[in-house]
């Protein structure tokens, strides 16, 4: 494989809406493909993507098989292929990871527990997006902000956490990862069709207004 990692990240994508169409199951994608729907400046690397009932894991099974993903499960699940690090630049990332998560499960800020933002937000507060001619259904955008900072807030402490030798084996990752989520915090600030109102209606719901504010306040 030649191409940049995310257009092939793209492709699959494409082929995995088409699937879901095909077989009724209706996931909702979230990350960096999100952001993308709404700024259209930066393709994503991984497909994050929520499903409202766990029994549709199971009809997607197949389309991971044939597409040659191997099924990973954690504390999440994940459905991860690897790819040729030929042509994929500087940063050389050889697998392309599908990450499933489902609204019935937790989503606790790392740092302290205590704090949530429920998958279950999604709930009243998606929209339908087209992407290459497909209908995606993808957070609001108020939303998205949200979830993404908590991925920035969440990497930085995991960051700050890795012991001297895992810094040096994962730096360039973290860097990667940390630095994309910053600049789609950007993207969705400068190109999505914020409302203040309904940001503030949906932090309510939780209690990460404050370490919010702070981490916007200073990107």
């Amino acid at each position: 494989m030649s191409e940049p990692i995310t257009s092939y990240s793209k492709k699959a994508l494409e082929r995995f809406l088409k699937y879901c169409r095909a077989h009724q199951v209706s996931p909702i994608i979230i990350g960096g493909w999100a952001v993308w729907a709404y700024a259209h400046s930066e393709y994503s690397v991984d497909v994050d993507f929520v499903l409202k009932d766990k029994k549709e894991l199971e009809k997607l099974k197949p389309f991971f098989e044939k597409e040659g993903f191997k099924e990973e499960s954690n504390h999440d699940v994940s459905f991860v292929k690897q790819v040729s690090k030929e042509g994929l630049g500087e940063y050389k990332l050889a697998h392309l990871i599908f990450d499933v998560t489902f609204y019935s499960d937790k989503h606790p800020l790392v740092q302290d527990q205590k704090i949530e933002v429920p998958w279950n937000l999604l709930e009243k507060n998606t929209i339908h997006s087209i992407l290459e001619g497909l209908s995606v259904e993808i957070p609001n955008p108020e939303l998205l902000l949200i979830f993404k900072v908590k991925a920035l807030v969440d990497r930085q402490y995991k960051q700050a956490k890795l012991h001297s030798f895992e810094k040096k084996l994962g730096r360039k990752r973290w860097e990667f990862k940390i630095e994309k989520d910053k600049r789609d915090i950007q993207n969705i600030i400068k190109k999505a069709p914020l409302n203040q109102k309904k940001i503030d209606e949906i932090l309510a719901k939780t209690k990460f207004k404050p370490i919010f504010d702070q981490t916007v306040k200073i990107q």
